[in-house]
């Protein structure tokens, strides 16, 4: 199947790491207004000041009422977005708060954060992560694949294989951002910065709303929203159940002092109504729970070079076990030139070499399938 489900799968995997967040404490504007929230008496502030507090909070409610609902092009999409608002209500609260009071503050913050820190450091997190993506193998995926493959009924023709090209587009895309990160932890590794997702370079503007595959899918969105509306509609007393499953799965591996979950605040993807319509629309219909829930990482340390290369491309990649390999040459957006290669190989280090002569130059990307899951590697031509 030429067409995976690696977009669908990751969702899940950060839902849960989305969960983690909550306590770990990733947003800057709940944060701090939870500080000035405990220390109101010691920081002294003013009517006034407490008037434009509360304002402040319920127009920034708002925005992150809007952010959750939003459909986003992916998950760095959606963490840039919420990264901007929040910092953008900081500033906000910095104006409102005096040097003494900002000063205050931030002594208090740090306080928190230490003992965060602390409380954090003996939790099971890998543990945490094994339950509830067993949660979601075995009580979620199957209600939302059984789900989406009714749905497909209602698509047509067409639109079913414009939905098969956008997986694979936004599959690769997801791919290219995965790589850029890596790119810039190590050279922040190199520099010595602790904190990759704060650097200037990875900020963003929220979801690429002139992006053609965007726009793409949101006319299928509009075009289908009365049927996944009713989708969505059917599954919210589910996904109110799997939230508290969720929560109490959650709550036994947090140390008993941990700081109480914001009411409101959203746990991820699969929260009350979080499940985004075009999220739904983006599942592969004809994938199997059984299929998904055996899946494991079966391919290791692949990479291409030269790269930029001219002619010629190694293709160099470890398999962890044996299996049926195919490897594709695909384009910028995400549709497939040709099958470089098709055969069952024997675990350990494999080796490919690849004629680009004929190819014009552009960025590609080889995927390298095998076991249910896919390694992505960019590559670029570019002859002199």
């Amino acid at each position: 199947m030429k067409i995976r489900i690696a977009l669908f799968a990751a969702l899940f995997f950060l839902a849960a790491s989305n969960m983690y967040a909550q306590h770990h404490g990733r947003h800057h504007g709940p944060r701090l207004l939870d500080a000035i929230d405990e220390m109101g008496e010691d920081l002294q502030l003013s009517n006034q000041q407490q008037a434009q507090l509360e304002t402040l909070k319920a127009e920034m409610d708002a925005d992150m009422q809007t952010l959750h609902e939003q459909d986003f092009e992916d998950h760095a999409a959606k963490r840039e977005a919420f990264h901007n608002t929040m910092a953008s209500y900081k500033e906000k609260v910095n104006e409102i708060l005096t040097d003494e009071q900002e000063a205050m503050l931030k002594e208090k913050r740090k306080e928190r954060m230490h003992k965060r820190h602390e409380q954090m450091k003996n939790v099971d997190k890998e543990g945490m992560r094994e339950a509830l993506r067993a949660h979601h193998d075995q009580e979620v995926l199957p209600v939302l694949l059984a789900k989406r493959a009714e749905f497909d009924k209602e698509l047509s023709t067409d639109d079913r294989a414009k939905i098969a090209e956008l997986r694979a587009k936004f599959e690769i895309k997801k791919a290219e951002h995965r790589i850029k990160r890596e790119e810039m932890r190590k050279r922040m590794k190199e520099d010595g910065e602790k904190h990759p997702h704060h650097h200037r370079e990875h900020r963003g503007h929220g979801p690429k709303t002139d992006d053609p595959d965007h726009q793409a899918l949101k006319a299928l969105l509009d075009k289908y929203d009365t049927e996944l509306t009713a989708v969505m509609e059917s599954l919210a007393p589910q996904q109110e159940q799997w939230k508290k499953e969720r929560d109490a799965i959650m709550q036994k591996f947090m140390p008993e002092d941990a700081p109480a979950k914001r009411e409101g605040r959203r746990l991820g993807k699969f929260g009350h109504k979080a499940m985004k319509k075009g999220h739904f629309l983006l599942l592969d219909p004809n994938a199997t729970a059984s299929s998904i829930n055996s899946k494991t990482t079966v391919i290791n340390a692949a990479k291409a070079y030269p790269n930029p290369a001219s002619s010629n491309i190694t293709l160099s990649y470890e398999l962890l076990q044996d299996g049926n390999v195919q490897i594709e040459l695909r384009n910028e957006s995400g549709g497939t030139i040709k099958v470089l290669e098709e055969a069952r190989k024997k675990s350990g280090a494999q080796q490919l070499n690849i004629d680009v002569s004929s190819l014009r130059d552009g960025v590609y990307y080889i995927a390298i399938i095998s076991g249910g899951g896919q390694s992505i590697v960019k590559t670029v031509i570019a002859k002199q």
